[in-house]
C-alpha cells in the first residue's frame, strides 16, 4: 500500500509525540522543597524554660553566636538541684532529599565559662523542618541570676548545598512545564493523524479483495499437488509392503544363518557380548555377531566396528550376549556408557534396555540401543513399560557415514560396591562479599559423586570434582550480616559449610555502587531519611540510603577516591558497620 502525502505527515507527527512522551513523564509540577529566602539567609529562633527568646540569620556556612539574656534564675547539674531546663533553636529549613545541611551547637557560656558538656548535633522535625533540642543533660554545673547574659555558638554546615538544590528543583519545574505544553500542541498533531489512518484504511480493503482473487488460483495449484501426491502415495505402499515382508522374516530369524550352530551358555567372570548392526531399512548393510569381546572380570569393554555404507539413520544395533536366566549375579550392573559414531559421542540412557531377545525368558539376555520392534523393558526383562511404546532408538536416528568407526563402550559390574562412604569440608565456616567468591577444598572418600546446595538463593554454590573444592558465590544482592548453609553430600553422608555475607562494600572510583545490609528493629514503615548515616573518612567516599524493608537497608555508595573507610549506618539504638573499598 502506497502512503498519500498526509499520512505520512500524519504518521510524522505521531512518531513525535510518542518521542515527548517517552522522554518525559508529566504531572504534577514539582513544589518549592523549603521557605527560605536565599537573600535574607536561614532564621533561627532561640528558646527555653529560663531564657528570653532570641533570633538570628546565618546567611554563609561557618559559625554563629547568639547572646541572650536569663528570663528566670537558673542552675544546671545534679548538685544543684537542676531548673534551667530544655531549650529549643527552630530554623526554617525544611528537608530537600540529597541536602546535607547541618546545625549543632558546639559552645555555650555563661560567666566566660563553657558549660556544654558535650556538642548538640539537630535533626528534622515531624514538619520536617531543621530544630536543636537540649535538656539539662546537656550542660555542666552553673548557677546564674535573672538577666545574667548566656551566648551559645552554632556551626552551620551545607547551606551553600540547601540553596543550589532550591534552585535545581527550581529549574527542573520550568522544563517540566516546558514539556507539557509541548505535549498538549503535539496531542492535536495526533488527531490529524488518525483521521489520516482510516483514509488509508480504505485502500487496505481493496488489497484484501486482490489476495482474495489470488487464493483462488493458489486452491487451483493446491488441487493440481494433491494428484500427484495420490501418486507418491501408491509408491509408498509397494515399498511398505516389502519393507514388512522383510521385517517378518527378521522376527521369525534372529540371524541370517540357516540352521545355527547351539549357543554355549556363559557364567559370571566369562561370558560374551557380540554386536548386532542393520545400516537402514533397506537391510543392504548387516553385521550378526561379527564384532564381539569376552568379558572375564569387572570393568570397561569397548567393541568397534566399521560402517561400510552411508546412513540417514540407524535401523538397529543390539548387543548380543551368551548369559541366561539364572547365570547373573545379585549385584550383576551392564552398563552402556556411550556410542561413538565417526567423530560424535552420543551418551546412552541405560533405562529400559536391559531383557530377554524376543521378549522370551528361554533366550537370551540382550541390550538394545536401537530396535524397531522392541519397547522399554520393566524389571522382568520380559515385559514393557508401556505397551503403546513398541520401539527404542537411544542414538535418536544417529547418520552414519561409510568407513565410519562404531564403538560402543560398556561396563561390567558383578560386585558389591564399598559401603564406606564419607566426605569432609576443609572449612566448617567462612566470610564472603557481596559480588565476591571464595573456595572451600573437601574430602571425600568411597565415591566421586559430591553435590553441594544451598538454603539462600543469594548465595550460590558450584563443585568442582576434578580440584576436589566447591566455589560459593556470594550475589551482588546478598544481604550483608545474612547466613547461608552450603551442605556437601557424598552417598548419605553430608558437611556443612556456614557461610557469612560480610559487611564489605566494594567500588571503583568514581563509580556508584548498591548494597543492602541487615539492621534490626527497621520496617518498610521506616523512612530512609530517618536512618542515620555517619562515613568515617569522607574524602574516601559518600554513603547515602535509598529505601528499606523489613530488618535491612539498602543504601548507595559513591567511590571518592582510591582508599578504605568505614560507614555506620544507625537506627535508634541500632547499627551496623560497613567496611567500604574504593579501588
Amino acid at each position: 500500500m502506497r502512503l498519500t502525502k498526509g499520512t505520512k505527515k500524519a504518521l510524522s507527527l505521531a512518531l513525535s509525540t510518542a518521542l515527548v512522551l517517552t522522554g518525559a513523564n508529566v504531572g504534577t509540577l514539582k513544589a518549592d522543597a523549603a521557605k527560605v529566602n536565599n537573600k535574607d539567609g536561614v532564621k533561627l529562633t532561640l528558646t527555653g524554660k529560663t531564657l528570653t527568646e532570641k533570633y538570628a540569620t546565618v546567611k554563609e556556612d561557618g559559625t554563629v553566636k547568639v547572646t541572650t539574656t536569663f528570663a528566670d534564675a537558673a542552675t544546671a547539674g545534679a548538685l544543684k538541684g537542676a531548673n534551667f531546663g530544655e531549650t529549643k533553636t527552630a530554623t526554617d529549613v525544611k528537608y530537600v532529599d540529597d541536602c546535607d545541611f547541618s546545625l549543632k551547637i558546639v559552645k555555650v557560656e555563661v560567666a566566660e565559662k563553657n558549660v556544654l558538656a558535650k556538642n548538640v548535633t539537630g535533626d528534622y522535625n515531624n514538619s520536617d523542618l531543621y530544630e536543636v533540642n537540649t535538656t539539662d543533660k546537656s550542660f555542666k554545673d552553673f548557677v546564674a541570676e535573672k538577666g545574667d547574659e548566656i551566648t551559645f555558638t552554632y556551626k552551620v554546615t551545607g547551606l551553600e548545598d540547601y540553596e543550589d538544590t532550591l534552585d535545581a528543583l527550581k529549574k527542573e519545574n520550568e522544563a517540566l512545564a516546558a514539556s507539557k505544553a509541548a505535549l498538549e500542541k503535539n496531542n492535536a498533531s495526533l488527531v490529524a493523524s488518525k483521521a489520516a489512518l482510516e483514509k488509508d484504511n480504505a485502500s487496505l480493503v481493496a488489497s484484501k479483495a486482490a489476495l482474495e482473487k489470488d487464493n483462488k488460483s493458489l486452491a487451483a495449484s493446491k488441487a493440481a499437488l494433491e494428484t500427484e501426491n495420490k501418486a507418491l502415495a501408491a509408491s509408498n505402499s509397494a515399498l511398505a509392503a516389502s519393507k514388512a515382508a522383510l521385517e517378518d522374516q527378521l522376527k521369525n530369524t534372529p540371524a541370517p544363518t540357516e540352521t545355527p550352530a547351539p549357543v554355549a551358555k556363559g557364567q559370571m567372570g566369562n561370558f560374551n557380548v557380540s554386536f548386532d548392526y542393520v545400516g537402514d531399512d533397506t537391510w543392504g548393510e548387516q553385521s550378526w555377531g561379527d564384532k564381539s569381546v569376552n568379558v572375564t572380570k569387572d570393568g570397561d569393554y569397548s567393541i568397534e566396528y566399521t560402517a561400510t555404507s552411508d546412513s540417514k539413520g540407524i535401523y538397529l544395533m543390539m548387543l548380543d550376549t551368551d548369559l541366561y536366566y539364572g547365570s547373573l549375579a545379585d549385584n550383576f550392573a551392564f552398563t552402556v556408557k556411550n556410542v561413538k559414531i565417526g567423530d560424535k559421542t552420543y551418551a546412552i540412557d541405560n533405562k529400559g534396555c536391559w531383557g530377554f531377545a524376543d521378549q522370551t525368558v528361554s533366550k537370551n539376555y540382550r541390550f538394545n540401543i536401537v530396535n524397531p520392534w522392541n519397547g522399554l523393558f520393566d524389571k522382568t526383562g520380559v515385559n514393557w513399560q508401556d505397551e503403546k511404546v513398541t520401539t527404542i532408538d537411544k542414538l535418536n536416528k544417529a547418520p552414519v557415514k561409510a568407513n565410519d568407526k562404531i564403538v560402543v563402550n560398556f561396563n561390567v559390574t558383578t560386585k558389591k560396591a564399598s559401603s564406606t562412604v564419607s566426605i569432609k569440608a576443609a572449612k566448617s565456616k567462612v566470610s564472603v562479599a557481596p559480588s565476591k567468591s571464595a573456595t572451600v577444598k573437601y574430602t571425600v572418600k568411597g565415591t566421586s559423586t559430591v553435590k553441594a546446595t544451598s538454603n539462600n538463593k543469594a548465595v550460590t554454590v558450584k563443585v568442582n570434582k576434578s580440584k576436589k573444592n566447591v566455589t560459593i558465590t556470594a550475589k551482588k544482592t546478598a544481604v550483608m550480616g545474612k547466613t547461608a548453609t552450603i551442605t556437601l553430600k557424598a552417598g548419605s553422608k553430608k558437611s556443612t559449610i556456614k557461610v557469612t555475607v560480610a559487611k564489605t562494600a566494594n567500588v571503583k572510583k568514581k563509580k556508584t555502587a548498591k548494597y543492602t545490609v541487615a539492621l534490626a528493629k527497621v520496617t518498610k514503615k521506616v523512612k530512609a531519611k530517618k536512618i542515620k548515616v555517619s562515613v568515617k573518612n569522607k574524602k574516601v567516599a559518600k554513603v547515602t540510603v535509598k529505601k528499606t524493608a523489613k530488618g535491612q537497608v539498602t543504601f548507595q555508595v559513591k567511590g571518592l577516591k582510591k582508599g578504605k573507610t568505614t560507614a555506620t549506618l544507625k537506627y535508634g539504638k541500632k547499627s551496623a558497620k560497613v567496611s567500604v573499598v574504593v579501588k
